[in-house]
């Protein structure tokens, strides 16, 4: 066999369909996986909104697979043939995806109803429940769910820029799906027959491979080989080996020493170079394979952390900044250690994207270590710090917040009262109360007063009820008007609490008559559902 540096076969070409608009299925899609999460499972109109988006997808799919690439705020097609628009219903559909670790979604032509009632059902568990049983991919694999692929990477693209065909790029990639599904001859040749085996029969022969010490003498000739590659410069030939690894760990059927083994192999052939190649190709703006490259990087994990963070805080402009971020971000857990430590940077920018990517990352444990930002001397790292905390939630992330509320600076006090409504924790409603009833005479902290009622409200707490009513009943000689604005506030926010003892204390409220007694009453009608209450 010849051992020449191109030793990677041509790709399939994704073949070209006619166009459609994916506003619409993927608007119903989402209305699908709100019915599942909000009516039990034999209910009738659950029924009927989950088999208008089961058909609605069948006839966009027109018998051909339909890939979504996900992203933290909306969703792409990765073919020309759907287009995706930027709706309100694809940038929420994408969220419930990209927190559960989803970054490629496929439905297939012979997806099922009852596949896709399945997959609208794993999509309403909790991410961090999918996360710890396997992930998405896993979890479809274990309950038969084979209309439904996650995270697979279509290679008949990667790194091919806009407008270019194989002619053009003049460079050749490795068809990944047809070397696992046609296994090489070569798979039964002796071990001191093997030396002179090409890339595609290595990954061939590694594919089909049950033993364990055979598996780890091809995937240490695979080494090699890219190696070669490497020394010539090719490292666009590597992504595909890259991505074929990746399968290869992330494959059920293979034992654990093989899985462990690609896994290895991988990192063994990321060195620095590979690493800053696959960095300056997140740089392109016209990159069509950005979500390869993330894939990459993300499985290489804590390896590639450093080199990402040191590039992110070299990055001359906001499309290189934002690549790297969301590098990170991708990586996540692996990468949050790296990530605290660099908030010791006497650099604020520095440190306020730090703290913007670990809030993305949806680990808590490291949420003590965020105190010193919250107390930062640059404004914008503190609200960076506080945004953060309020994407983490839990009990530190609540204590810490309501220590800002009696902070020296109204705009910090403003936005941790913001937070403790979003985090909803009972915790704060005291310390929020105890804002509303600050003494004031003249009222000159009203609009703080009333964002502190929101976030109660927000809360729902029915034991601060009669503090509220307390309130709202006193009577003052100074600044009535704000004093009746307040009371308006107050009465919106039992009304948004909701609770039916109230109703007596704004029945007689109501009586009062004006703005306020108007208030009072659509406030018994939201509590009561009546369409009229006398007063």
């Amino acid at each position: 066999m010849s051992k020449t540096t191109s030793q990677i076969p041509a790709r399939l070409h994704e073949s070209k369909l006619s166009s459609n608009s994916g506003g619409d299925f993927i608007a119903e899609v989402y209305k699908a996986l709100k019915a599942s999460f909000f009516y039990p499972e034999n209910h009738p109109l659950r029924n009927e909104i989950i088999s208008k988006a089961y058909q609605l997808l069948l006839v966009t799919m027109n018998g051909n697979e339909l890939s979504l690439l996900v992203a933290r705020n909306g969703l792409s097609s990765a073919s020309d043939r759907i287009q995706v628009e930027k709706t309100l219903a694809a940038a929420s559909l994408a969220k419930e995806l990209f927190v559960r670790e989803i970054q490629r979604l496929s439905f297939l032509p012979d997806l099922s109803r009852k596949e896709f009632d399945g997959f609208l059902s794993l999509l309403t568990a909790d991410p961090q429940k999918i996360v710890a049983e396997g992930g998405m991919e896993k979890i479809l694999a274990d309950r038969g769910i084979r209309g439904v692929i996650t995270n697979e990477i279509d290679i008949s693209s990667v790194f091919t820029k806009k407008g270019e065909s194989e002619s053009d790029t003049g460079e050749q990639l490795l068809d990944a799906k047809e070397i696992q599904e046609n296994p090489s001859p070569s798979d039964f040749l002796p071990v001191d027959e093997m030396e002179d085996m090409e890339i595609d029969e290595i990954i061939a022969a590694m594919k089909g491979e049950k033993g364990d010490e055979r598996y780890v003498t091809l995937a240490g000739m695979l080494l090699s080989k890219t190696g070669t590659l490497k020394a010539q410069g090719l490292y666009h030939d590597l992504v595909p080996i890259a991505l074929f690894l990746i399968g290869q760990h992330s494959h059920t059927a293979k034992s654990g020493p093989q899985r462990n083994c690609a896994q290895s192999t991988l990192e063994s052939m990321a060195d620095e170079e590979m690493i800053n190649y696959l960095m300056n190709r997140l740089e392109e703006r016209d990159l069509d394979a950005r979500e390869t490259v993330y894939t990459i990087l993300r499985q290489l994990g804590e390896k590639a952390v450093g080199p990402l963070i040191r590039r992110l805080n070299s990055a001359g402009d906001i499309h290189s900044r934002k690549a790297f971020a969301t590098a990170l971000m991708r990586i996540g857990r692996p990468a949050v250690p790296s990530l605290v430590a660099s908030l010791q940077d006497h650099r604020w920018y520095v440190v306020r994207g730090m703290l913007t990517i670990l809030g993305e990352t949806g680990c808590n444990e490291w949420v003590r270590e965020l105190r010193p930002t919250i107390y930062h001397e640059d404004e914008r790292v503190r609200k960076e710090a506080i945004r953060c905390l309020t994407k983490a939630g839990g009990p530190e992330s609540v204590a810490m917040l309501i220590e800002l509320l009696s902070d020296q600076n109204p705009s910090v006090v403003r936005q941790a009262v913001f937070s403790l409504g979003i985090l909803k924790d009972d915790t704060a409603t005291d310390p929020l109360m105890g804002i509303v009833n600050r003494r004031d005479i003249f009222l000159k902290s009203l609009q703080l007063k009333k964002e502190a009622l929101q976030a109660i409200g927000l809360i729902g707490s029915g034991r601060i009820l009669p503090d509220l009513m307390k309130t709202a009943g006193k009577r003052y000689l100074f600044a009535a008007r704000r004093r009746e604005e307040l009371k308006v506030s107050i009465v919106e926010t039992i009304g948004r609490i909701g609770d039916e003892s109230s109703l007596d204390f704004l029945r007689a409220m109501s009586s009062r008559g004006g703005t306020l007694g108007s208030v009072c009453s659509e406030a018994i009608h939201s509590i009561t559902g009546k369409t009229s209450e006398s007063p």
